[in-house]
């Protein structure tokens, strides 16, 4: 089976990403959804979205989560120890995240997603 061209890394309880989700539908684009909260992202796949991203690591942690400010708040983390703890506690990933095979976005308004179409 071919792979989609593109993949929305979806959070269903979030107001923007049920959004973007509804965008991306209404456009008729072709997209994989990937509900990251329950599908466990790899060290890899982490790393593939910040590269893809070309944002800062920590651009990508949601820092107003209580594991955040409990656990790493005031911490000076590499990218591998941003990327490990994401990957411990998945809900520290802001969201959606909208990836091509090329770029990756956080799509937390449609505009956002469209750059990558």
């Amino acid at each position: 089976m071919k792979s989609k061209k593109y993949t929305l890394y979806h959070n269903p309880r979030c107001s923007k990403s049920r959004k973007t989700l509804n965008y991306l539908n209404s456009k008729g684009i072709d997209f994989e959804t990937v509900l990251y909260l329950n599908d466990n992202l790899s060290l890899d796949k982490i790393e593939n979205i910040i590269n893809k991203s070309a944002l800062n690591p920590s651009d990508l942690i949601r820092t107003k989560e209580n594991i955040w400010k409990e656990l790493f708040k005031n911490k000076k983390l590499s990218k591998i120890q941003i990327i490990r703890a994401i990957f411990e506690y998945p809900k520290l990933m802001q969201r959606p995240v909208f990836m091509s095979n090329s770029r990756a976005v956080i799509a937390n308004s449609t505009e956002k997603a469209f750059k990558i179409l």
